[in-house]
């Protein structure tokens, strides 16, 4: 008798994880402050979209661009794992002429892009869509006279990255944000000087459970740094060495892999605004939902 009704709770969790959650897309909206941003950049918005692995465009898709719809974006950063064969490259590039951002989408790759002949495959289809892709490289964006550096690093899990290399001739007083698909590559950062890092590959977990969190995280490296915003002394106990002002947000992502499912672990679409410490408040514009 007791067997029937652990069997329907299994089987409920089970059709809320799967029908409900997964696509239960909600939209982070971060106001981070730092006292090296230049003042042009005060109000500077950034969209992450991490973990997308678009395959097909779905429910969990229209809902993805129904949230963004009327939205003020200044950048794109896709952080890895973006797209599943040519036809989720070709969506996603529909997908962001849509957004009309023009020369503003950029990316990285993820693991996903780096497995066998799929992966290669993968990197070139992306290659040929309306987004540049930072590969251990950096950009300088200019606004009124002043700028920040873009920085990209290939995948930091399956150890591809190269920081030094991708800030080789960056500007050194320069306001950076790091795009790198795992989180692991904090350290790093930190040592490298870098404000902001925007990461993924964890999915937060994608199941998670009270008092016990993430069931598996994917990482090698820093494993606590599973999702959200990490920053000041918890950074520096989990880093092991002072961050400085350094933020690091990991999101957990759009898409999901292996299971078909999500559990106390909704999928996200971040979109940071930068703050200029020197800088009056000003009206920030709303976010729509």
């Amino acid at each position: 008798m007791i067997e029937f009704p652990i069997a329907a709770a299994a089987a409920a969790l089970a059709g809320y994880s799967i029908f409900i959650e997964r696509t239960a897309l909600g939209l982070t909206p971060l106001d981070l402050t730092f006292s090296r941003l230049p003042r042009s950049f005060d109000g500077f918005r950034v969209l992450q979209l991490a973990d997308l692995h678009i395959a097909h465009w779905g429910k969990l898709e229209r809902r993805m661009e129904e949230m963004l719809r009327g939205q003020s974006i200044d950048l794109v950063a896709l952080t890895g794992d973006i797209a599943v064969r040519s036809k989720g490259a070709r969506l996603l590039r529909e997908f962001l002429s849509r957004l009309r951002l023009d020369d503003r989408t950029y990316g990285v790759f993820g693991n996903t892009e780096h497995k066998g002949e799929y992966g290669r495959r993968r990197r070139e289809d992306l290659s040929r869509e309306a987004l540049r892709v930072l590969t251990n490289e950096h950009v300088v964006i200019d606004r009124d006279g002043e700028r920040i550096v873009l920085v990209g690093v290939d995948d930091p899990f399956t150890g591809l990255d190269d920081l030094a290399r991708a800030l080789a001739g960056a500007p050194a007083d320069a306001f950076k944000v790091l795009l790198a698909h795992a989180p692991s590559v904090a350290g790093d950062a930190a040592q490298a000087g870098i404000d902001l890092v925007l990461s993924g590959h964890t999915h937060g977990g994608q199941i998670r459970f009270p008092l016990v969190g993430a069931v598996f995280t994917h990482l090698r490296k820093y494993k606590r740094l599973v999702e959200g915003l990490f920053e000041g002394p918890e950074l520096a106990r989990i880093l092991g060495t002072d961050p400085g002002e350094m933020r690091i947000y990991v999101s957990r992502g759009v898409g999901i892999s292996n299971l078909p499912a999500r559990f106390l672990c909704p999928p996200e679409i971040v979109l940071v605004t930068l703050r200029c410490a020197a800088c009056s408040t000003a009206p920030v514009q709303p976010i729509i939902y």
